[in-house]
C-alpha cells in the first residue's frame, strides 16, 4: 500500500515538474500566447476583461504583415502614451468608448484616429486629451460596465460611444443586464469564475492545446484571438455558457441585418437602448455629453431608431459619404480584416474634430489646414504608411515633428517593463 503511495506521489510529481518545465519554455521561447494568459478578470464586473497596464505585444498589420507594437498604458488603455491625473487637470478630456474598432489592433497606435484627433484639438492653444478606452470583443453593455468602472471617467468632459452592429448579438450573449417588469434595466447577478478557470486562464499551455484543437477542428470552435475572456465566460456559468457563439446568438446578427422578426432581438435592442439612457444620465452626473458614434460600415442605421431622442449621433458612415465621391466601405477597410484601415481612421480624426471643436466652443480650422497638420502629423512617423500629399507644401518642422512622435509614440521608445 504505501509502495503504490509513493509511486503515485512519483508519478504526479513528475507530471507537474514536466508541465512546469513545459510552461517556461512556452512562455521564454515562443511567447504567442502572452496576451491571451495576461488579460485580467475586472472582479466586480463579471465578464469584464481588463487589458493589463503597462503590457506590450507584437501584432502583425492584416494586409501587409509587417509587425508592430501594441502596448497597453498606465491605465491598461490602448495608447502609446500615459496619462496621469497633472496631464487631465484643467485640460478638456474626451473618451471614447467600444470594440474592436476602438482597440484598433490591426493598426499601430498612432494611426488609431483618437491619436490625430487629439494632435488636432491641441493646435487650438487649448489642452485637450483624448482617450481610448476600447476593448475588442465588447458589447454595449460592457462599454456601459468599462465607463461606469474607469478610474478616469469621472474626468471626462465628453463620452463618445462608438457602435458596432455586433454589439446587439453581445448584449444576449453577456446577458449582464435585463429589463424588469416595469421596464427598469437591472443587472444580473455577478457569478464567480471558479478558481481553477482563473488558475487555467492564466497558462500558456491552455492556449497552446486550444490553439491546436481549433487547427485540427476549426468548426467546432469559431473564437479566434486565444481570448481569455472568451474561456473564462464559457465555464463561468452554464447559462452563459449556452449563449456564447450559439446558433441562436447568431441569429440575432443576422436577424437585424435582414430585419426579420426575433424576441431575442427585441430584447436586446431593449436592453441596448435602456443601457444608452443609463450611460447618458451617468455621464450627466459626472458633467460630461454623452454622444454615440455610428461606424462608416453603414449598419450603424438598422438600430438608428432605438437611440433615444435626446442622445447626439454622429453617423461617420452619413459623414463620410457627403464628403466622399462614391463612398464605399470596401475601399476603406483591410483587404483582410472588415476592420477600418488606415486612411478611415484619418477620415475619423478630420470628421469628429469637427464635431468636438463646436461642442468645445473652439474656431475650427478650414478643411485645408486640417489636411495640412495631418499630413505633418502622419510625417512624424516611419510605420509604412502615408496620406496622398497635399496640393500645397506642407513646412516639415523636424522639431514639430520630434514633438509629435515624443507625445504619441512615447511608450514605443520605452523599454518593457521587466527589461
Amino acid at each position: 500500500m504505501k509502495s503504490w503511495i509513493l509511486n503515485t506521489l512519483t508519478v504526479l510529481v513528475s507530471i507537474l515538474v514536466t508541465f512546469a518545465i513545459a510552461e517556461v519554455l512556452l512562455r521564454t521561447l515562443y511567447p504567442k500566447y502572452e496576451y491571451a494568459a495576461d488579460a485580467r478578470f475586472q472582479a466586480d464586473s463579471l465578464r469584464i476583461t481588463t487589458r493589463p497596464p503597462n503590457a506590450r505585444r507584437t501584432v502583425h498589420h492584416p494586409d501587409t504583415r509587417a509587425p508592430h507594437l501594441v502596448i497597453y498604458n498606465n491605465h491598461g488603455m490602448r495608447q502609446h502614451r500615459d496619462f496621469g491625473l497633472h496631464d487631465l487637470k484643467d485640460a478638456t478630456n474626451v473618451g471614447f468608448f467600444g470594440d474592436s474598432y476602438m482597440e484598433n489592433m490591426g493598426l499601430p497606435g498612432p494611426y488609431s484616429f483618437t491619436e490625430p484627433l487629439d494632435y488636432l484639438l491641441n493646435r487650438s492653444g487649448r489642452d485637450f486629451n483624448v482617450l481610448n478606452f476600447g476593448q475588442s470583443g465588447y458589447g454595449t453593455d460592457q462599454s456601459f460596465l468599462a465607463y461606469k468602472h474607469a478610474d478616469l471617467s469621472a474626468t471626462l468632459d465628453q463620452v463618445f460611444y462608438v457602435f458596432c452592429i455586433n454589439d446587439i448579438r453581445n448584449i444576449y450573449e453577456n446577458d449582464l443586464f435585463y429589463l424588469n417588469q416595469g421596464g427598469e434595466l437591472q443587472r444580473n447577478p455577478a457569478l464567480a469564475t471558479p478558481w481553477w478557470i482563473k488558475l487555467i486562464s492564466r497558462l500558456h499551455l491552455t492556449y497552446l492545446l486550444q490553439d491546436g484543437y481549433n487547427r485540427v477542428r476549426p468548426r467546432k470552435n469559431d473564437w479566434e484571438g486565444l481570448d481569455a475572456r472568451i474561456l473564462q465566460e464559457k465555464h463561468a456559468d452554464k447559462h452563459v455558457r449556452k449563449r456564447m457563439r450559439s446558433d441562436r446568438a447568431k441569429s440575432v446578427g443576422s436577424s437585424i441585418r435582414e430585419g426579420t422578426d426575433n424576441p431575442d432581438v427585441t430584447r436586446s435592442l431593449a436592453v441596448f437602448q435602456a443601457l444608452l439612457e443609463k450611460w447618458q444620465t451617468l455621464a450627466a452626473v459626472n458633467g460630461a455629453r454623452f454622444y454615440v458614434v455610428l461606424l462608416p460600415t453603414g449598419n450603424g442605421s438598422l438600430v438608428k431608431e432605438f437611440i433615444p431622442d435626446n442622445i447626439p449621433v454622429i453617423d461617420l458612415y452619413a459623414r463620410f459619404a457627403a464628403t466622399t465621391p462614391g463612398y464605399d466601405y470596401k475601399d476603406w477597410h483591410f483587404e483582410n480584416d472588415r476592420h477600418w484601415a488606415e486612411a478611415a481612421n484619418r477620415l475619423a480624426a478630420a470628421t469628429l474634430y469637427r464635431d468636438i471643436a463646436e461642442q468645445a466652443e473652439l474656431d475650427a480650422l478650414p478643411a485645408s489646414r486640417v489636411d495640412q497638420l495631418l499630413y505633418t502629423y502622419y510625417s512624424a512617423f516611419d510605420l509604412g504608411w502615408m496620406p496622398a500629399a497635399q496640393a500645397e507644401p506642407v513646412n516639415r518642422n523636424d522639431g514639430e515633428l520630434k514633438r509629435i512622435a515624443d507625445r504619441y509614440a512615447e511608450l514605443d521608445a520605452a523599454p518593457a517593463p521587466g527589461d
